[in-house]
């Protein structure tokens, strides 16, 4: 009985020896081992610089939404070429060049085509990746050829809602006036009942219907839907020069003093007007440049990006943060595309011909 019981006795002290060890080791020779910490590191591709041939007469330079593709005019012929490869294809027209106008959509690589025929206009998506291009079609999938609002005159623009089927035409009469028309794809094309017969440049809402023109004739800027005007007063600015409008409903306006921009206006265009007269009451606010540039080096994103590009230095500058450089570029500048997150600069090797995409880093 004794010895059962310094039996169980030598068990009890093993079993808490054994237990305080473990408690030991457990709370401090292995605190820091225990403890395991991780970090995720996204690993995202870099768009590289990349350079295609193009012949030494290639005009009217554009570049798709990604800039996957560029498009350019050569003896009268439409082409397509894609950056990574240097593929190129020709665009196959219905009618004669000069009668026909094309555009990349602002939100996907997709060129839209414009056919001037005998009693109108038909509409074409061409999607670069097949070559292939598709006609619009009305709710019973016919082919759809809509009337021009005045029969002679050219189609020399074009801005789309990506979130609908409208589209803004510009068109040129043969007195030289530059109007406005409204094209549903799925129902007609139709004159914008503003008044203006001297349109500049023009923006469209992303998300609604409504377009921000320039009035050339009375040097002002004007805001339009199917049934209203309101004119963008800056106070101060008495040459103002549209922009962009961004993806947020935001209007981007330059104040041109002897023929340059010297700052940039921006206010939201989203909120409704106070005012009981035809000027819409906006809160703008003032961004300074470092000095006057030419309009066609200022380029504003859909996300509201501000870029100056230095071409003489071959360098594109934020001006919403110091002008800090957020990318550099050789040979002559051509145009940007995208945005921060991912954009790019195209410029041009003329002795090589060449196009060069670099991206902003």
């Amino acid at each position: 009985m004794k010895k059962l019981r310094n039996v169980i006795i030598w068990i009890i002290i093993s079993v808490v020896v054994q237990s305080g060890i473990l408690y030991y080791m457990n709370k401090y020779m292995f605190k820091n081992i225990t403890k395991v910490s991780y970090k995720i590191i996204k690993s995202e591709e870099k768009k590289k610089t990349l350079s295609i041939s193009v012949p030494q007469d290639a005009d009217g330079i554009q570049v798709s939404a990604t800039g996957k593709y560029v498009s350019y005019t050569s003896n009268s012929t439409l082409h397509v070429v894609k950056m990574g490869t240097g593929e190129d294809k020709t665009v196959k027209l219905n009618c004669d060049f000069s009668d026909a106008y094309a555009k990349w959509r602002v939100s996907e690589d997709v060129l839209v085509l414009i056919e001037k025929v005998e009693n109108g206009i038909k509409v074409y998506k061409y999607d670069p990746s097949t070559g292939e291009s598709q006609q619009a079609l009305d709710f019973n999938n016919n082919a759809i050829t809509y009337k021009l609002t005045r029969s002679s005159s050219s189609i020399i623009g074009l801005q789309s809602n990506d979130l609908n089927t409208i589209m803004y035409l510009k068109e040129q009469a043969v007195s030289g006036n530059l109007y406005i028309d409204r094209l549903d794809i799925s129902g007609e094309n139709v004159k914008m009942p503003i008044g203006i017969t001297k349109v500049g440049d023009y923006y469209v809402f992303k998300a609604e219907d409504k377009v921000v023109l320039e009035d050339l004739e009375n040097n002002k800027i004007v805001m339009a839907t199917s049934d209203s005007t309101q004119n963008l007063d800056i106070p101060g600015v008495s040459n103002p020069k549209l922009l962009n409008v961004d993806s947020q409903g935001n209007v981007y306006i330059g104040n041109i003093v002897n023929d340059k921009i010297t700052e940039i206006y921006t206010a939201s265009l989203n909120s409704k007007s106070k005012s009981e007269d035809s000027t819409f009451t906006a809160n703008w606010n003032k961004i300074s440049l470092k000095e006057p540039i030419d309009r066609k080096y200022v380029y504003v994103s859909d996300l509201g990006d501000i870029y100056i590009v230095d071409h003489l230095k071959g360098e594109i500058l934020n001006a919403k943060n110091n002008n800090s450089r957020v990318a550099s570029f050789n040979n002559m500048y051509v145009t940007m595309y995208g945005d921060s997150e991912s954009g790019g600069i195209i410029s041009r090797d003329l002795d090589n011909n060449k196009l060069i995409e670099t991206p902003i880093k």
